[in-house]
């Protein structure tokens, strides 16, 4: 792979890892948002569908987090990657990552090939 193209797929996991960091950002301040509602309550809701509307909120809250979390590590090891010259080989069977799964997934770790097996 050449300089110029590297250089596009840095950009490209450069731009998702800052969006990334914008929604956990957005996803905490939202989390602090509703603690300071409920505390304003000290802490006690009025009604019980308060409550499960709370802890619902609550859970969606850490399952987005941890999700964005996830991708945000992929996302460092494909520069990681890029900086070590590693990066558009198949981490499984060593050949060439498709351009076409690169430019839809930069932070791809195997080839289309070796992905479908893991998933099958």
């Amino acid at each position: 792979m050449d300089k110029k193209e590297l250089e596009k797929y840095r950009k490209s996991l450069e731009k998702e890892y800052e969006r990334i960091l914008k929604n956990l950002s957005d996803l905490e301040n939202n989390g602090l948002l509703n603690a300071e509602r409920n505390s304003d309550l000290g802490g006690i809701t009025t009604h019980p569908a308060d409550l499960g509307t709370d802890n619902f909120e609550r859970d969606l809250n850490l399952g987005l987090v941890t999700e964005e979390n996830a991708s945000l590590r992929e996302v460092e090891e494909a520069l990681a990657r890029i900086n070590k010259g590693s990066y558009g080989k198949c981490e499984k069977c060593g050949v060439k990552i498709e351009v076409k799964r690169l430019t839809v997934v930069p932070q791809a770790r195997h080839c289309f090939g070796c992905q479908a097996k893991m998933e099958s």
